[in-house]
């Protein structure tokens, strides 16, 4: 049972983990999304 547990507990904490990597990649690329696009706007005089 303990070892059950363990590998339950080891998978849990592997998927929080990427879904984690997954947002903030998420997040990263809409930042640097919205800063080339205001830069492109500003550039072009809008």
């Amino acid at each position: 049972m303990e070892n059950t547990n363990a590998v339950c507990r080891l998978s849990c904490n592997l998927i929080h983990s990427s879904a984690v990597l997954k947002s903030n990649s998420a997040k990263i690329e809409l930042y640097v999304f919205y800063s080339i696009n205001s830069k492109m706007q500003s550039f072009a005089g809008i």
